[in-house]
């Protein structure tokens, strides 16, 4: 506006200037100066003025952009706040589902403070009276370890602790299903191995010794190795059911080659203890 009033100024001024001009030739020189400066204001003028707008366009665009960025960032700081609650109260579900399986295969819980994955070592005491000998090797299934970053892995650790959950429930026949389909689909899992013991044991506490001592079997077949206590836990558990279909012979057998091909098992001292309780030496 005040460039516009000025330039109005010097126009009226030039006019004035041009209407004295036959007075004096030194009029005249202030009339060209005057007429001058008009025409260069007005370029100007031309120039500047869409350069003005475009500025001010694009200055428009920037705020805009940088409020939707603002958006966008609030956004996702709230999805990482709810992630992390979500984390905070799975990770206290993992808790106590290890309290639960530690308990119940009477193993104390991991030392407070203790470095992932390190347990003090485990006295185990032989079971006197031919009692069962619980799989205590197995008790890490629970709480497994992270997954790698991926949907497969996030899923097929859900669906395991869906299954550990029912076992934990003692809905053993929900436990089958679960842990049969998490087979089925992640076959490969790190904690396949695991899903397939549990699924044995849940068919020897529903007392389904022949279906038991199979899925055991399992185990020992797709698992191998002499430094496999998944395998040499699921002999122990093949024994208890030859036991109670009056197998003794088979049991024994059992026993006998748990001893000699793992030597270093955790299980192997009650191996010894029960063939000489069964052999009555």
């Amino acid at each position: 506006m005040r460039f516009r009033t000025a330039l109005a100024g010097m126009t009226a001024l030039a006019a004035l200037s041009s209407g004295c001009a036959t007075t004096s030739s030194s009029g005249d020189q202030v009339a060209n100066s005057v007429y001058a400066t008009h025409r260069i204001a007005k370029n100007l003028e031309t120039d500047l003025g869409p350069r003005i707008t475009q500025l001010n366009e694009t200055a428009a665009e920037l705020t805009a952009k940088v409020e939707a960025s603002e958006t966008t960032t609030r956004q996702l700081q709230t999805k990482v706040e709810e992630n992390q609650a979500k984390l905070e109260a799975l990770q206290e579900s993992l808790d106590r589902l290890a309290t639960v399986i530690y308990q119940e295969f009477g193993r104390s819980g991991p030392r407070s403070g203790a470095a992932p994955g390190f347990e003090p070592p485990v006295v185990v005491t032989p079971p006197a009276g031919g009692a069962e000998i619980p799989p205590a090797a197995m008790s890490e299934a629970p709480v497994p370890e992270a997954p790698p970053a991926g949907d497969a892995a996030s899923n097929a650790l859900t669906e395991y602790n869906k299954a550990q959950q029912a076992f934990l429930n003692d809905d053993y026949e929900q436990a089958i299903a679960l842990y049969d389909g998490f087979l089925q689909r992640y076959p490969t899992a790190n904690n396949a191995a695991n899903a397939q013991f549990w699924k044995a044991e849940s068919f020897r506490k529903l007392g389904q010794n022949e279906t038991a001592i199979a899925e055991f079997e399992k185990v020992r077949s797709n698992y191998p190795g002499p430094d496999n206590l998944k395998a040499a836990y699921s002999m122990t558990r093949q024994a208890d059911c030859h036991i109670a279909l009056g197998q003794t012979q088979r049991a024994i057998e059992l026993w006998t080659d748990l001893v000699e091909n793992y030597p270093l098992s955790e299980v192997t001292d009650q191996a010894r203890e029960r063939l000489r309780q069964v052999r009555g030496n």
